[in-house]
């Protein structure tokens, strides 16, 4: 049997191949026209679409802009007549206090001046407020005379001078003598190289104040609110921030002679203030900058609790800080010598016959302590050495009256029975509101007295009154 030549397999694979290759570069020019012809087209349609979105834009940006004219123009006009309407309502004020002050009888309108003062105010600029300032200032409306009482001023506590700014030029001087704006609100203004004497700020809201390169001289900032204030390179002469809230103001520069300063129940917690400027000041019942406590004041706060004022003769009248309700009841004796108590005492100086009380009081004012009182942790010692023969008895008595003058319960202790020397004691802490306290010595008798007994027979007296204050 003949044999069969298989066929080579390669040579139909390479054939395969060949002709697949032939299909492709046959079918590929196709494509091509295909996707050019498409091409086209699509380049207009993606233009068309281009072009839509960028006319949008355009057109957006258009009436952006137009709207963005079209406010500045409304604001524009609406700036001018509010400026119109500042001017206007700034021209009505001056001329309406000037027919006020021009009356027959300005004093008697000041009610007046202040209501239209505080309405007007409140709708100004800082530019205008301060021309109110000036205009009330130079007319000597808040400008106090020494020797004339407070009531002759214009009061204008709640005023709002807020963000004014004064400052003195070589054309300009920024002056101010006696100037009066207590309670009133001086937020973020400014004085700049001004010259402040005489002058009141006291309960004035000052946040954030700014007094550069000025010389303060004998001025009040008691009990302001000054937190976050700077006083940059200014001298201070006589000058009191008593009570005042100086927290995180900056000292930085200022300058002040030895114990012109008081800082007297202030908070200056995170106040920037150097060695020297804190020992030139005065530093009593405060908190200092690292928020620990100055000294407290701890010293006896009754004026002439040992009857050693105008101690002369037996029955002298008291004149220095006692109100005595009688005034021939109490008066002030010596002792036959001098011994610890000093010289004299108080002492009922006429017979007691009847059920008759005979009292002598003072007021003890607590601002300096407000702070620590604040606080709750201000306690007081009272104290007085009675001492009463037959049948009368002698009371110390403390009346606390808080902000508003409202009264705390009264706190009482009286003698008993006996004839020997009784030290009667008081302590407690003060409530936190108090402002004041009034401090009562009454003698009476414990019953109706013999008519024939003698002043050597009924009578007490009193020594050594004291009031103090600690921190407990």
């Amino acid at each position: 049997m003949p044999l069969v030549r298989a066929r080579p397999i390669y040579r139909r694979s390479r054939n395969f191949r060949n002709q697949s290759v032939t299909h492709v570069q046959s079918n590929f020019p196709r494509w091509i026209k295909l996707l050019m012809s498409a091409l086209i087209p699509l380049t207009i349609l993606v233009f068309a679409i281009v072009d839509t979105i960028l006319q949008v834009k355009l057109t957006s940006q258009q009436l952006e802009q137009d709207r963005e004219q079209q406010f500045l123009l409304r604001k524009q006009s609406d700036d001018q007549v509010d400026i119109q309407q500042k001017d206007t309502l700034l021209a009505t004020y001056l001329s309406d206090i000037l027919t006020i002050f021009q009356g027959d009888d300005p004093l008697a309108s000041l009610t007046d001046m202040r209501a239209i003062t505080l309405a007007t105010l409140g709708s100004l600029d800082p530019q205008r407020k301060k021309d109110i300032l000036l205009f009330l200032y130079n007319n000597e409306l808040i400008f106090r005379y020494p020797s004339e009482s407070i009531s002759t001023l214009l009061q204008l506590n709640g005023a709002n001078f807020n963000g004014i700014s004064l400052q003195g030029t070589i054309e300009e001087k920024c002056s101010f003598t006696r100037l009066y704006l207590y309670g009133t609100y001086l937020s973020n203004t400014s004085f700049i190289r001004c010259d402040i004497d005489h002058s009141n700020f006291s309960n004035a809201i000052m946040h954030r104040t700014l007094l550069s390169n000025t010389f303060v001289t004998q001025t009040s900032f008691n009990f302001a609110f000054l937190d976050k204030s700077r006083f940059i390179n200014t001298k201070f002469y006589m000058t009191s921030f008593l009570g005042a809230l100086l927290t995180d103001s900056n000292f930085t520069g200022s300058v002040w002679p030895e114990n012109t300063v008081d800082f007297t129940n202030a908070n200056l917690s995170g106040a920037i203030l150097s060695n020297e400027q804190l020992q030139n000041s005065t530093l009593v019942n405060c908190i200092l900058s690292n928020g620990t406590w100055g000294s407290i004041r701890t010293d006896n706060l009754v004026v002439n609790g040992d009857a050693e004022r105008n101690c002369i003769v037996n029955g002298s009248k008291i004149s220095n800080g006692w109100t005595v309700v009688n005034k021939n009841d109490i008066k002030t004796f010596a002792y036959p010598k001098q011994n610890n108590n000093g010289k004299c005492y108080f002492r009922m100086r006429s017979v007691v016959t009847t059920r008759k009380n005979s009292s002598m009081y003072q007021y003890i004012n607590l601002e300096n302590f407000t702070l620590l009182l604040s606080t709750g942790h201000a306690r007081y010692n009272a104290s007085a050495d009675l001492q009463c023969f037959g049948k009368q008895y002698a009371a110390i008595e403390l009346r606390f009256i808080d902000l508003y003058g409202s009264r705390y319960a009264n706190v009482y202790k009286q003698t008993f029975n006996g004839t020997h020397l009784q030290s009667l004691e008081l302590s407690d802490v003060i409530g936190s509101n108090a402002r004041s306290v009034q401090i009562l010595i009454t003698f009476g008798p414990i019953e109706k007295s013999n008519n024939n007994a003698t002043l050597d027979q009924n009578y007490c007296k009193c020594d050594n009154v004291k009031f103090s204050i600690m921190k407990s």
